[in-house]
């Protein structure tokens, strides 16, 4: 993440967050690893419920995405982040793909 954006989360969160993620690129930690189930960082992030954590949720999987974490990689039950999202109804990722169709276009 560029060092505007990290300025603006940091901002917006709080000070902790920034100086560990760093820490854990310093250490070259592998942000695609996934878990026994198959799950990535993001399936576990669209996991966690957004009307507790708000925009915190949609910023850290825009981080993890900039890392190059694939939205549509799927998890042992065929489920991706995206599947994942929509099950907890974090809306404020999936609108994060929404496309928008001016009216009067099919």
């Amino acid at each position: 993440m560029p060092k505007e954006q990290w300025k603006v989360y940091e901002s917006r969160y709080g000070s902790w967050e920034v100086p560990l993620y760093n820490f854990f690129e310093q250490l070259g930690v592998s942000w695609a690893a996934v878990d026994v189930d198959g799950r990535s960082l993001l399936h576990i992030v669209a996991a966690i419920e957004s009307q507790d954590s708000g925009m915190v949720i949609v910023d850290r999987f825009k981080f993890l995405m900039s890392k190059g974490l694939d939205v549509t990689a799927e998890d042992k039950k065929q489920r991706t982040p995206l599947d994942i999202a929509a099950t907890f109804g974090n809306t404020d990722i999936l609108d994060l793909f929404k496309k928008e169709v001016p009216r009067g276009e099919p």
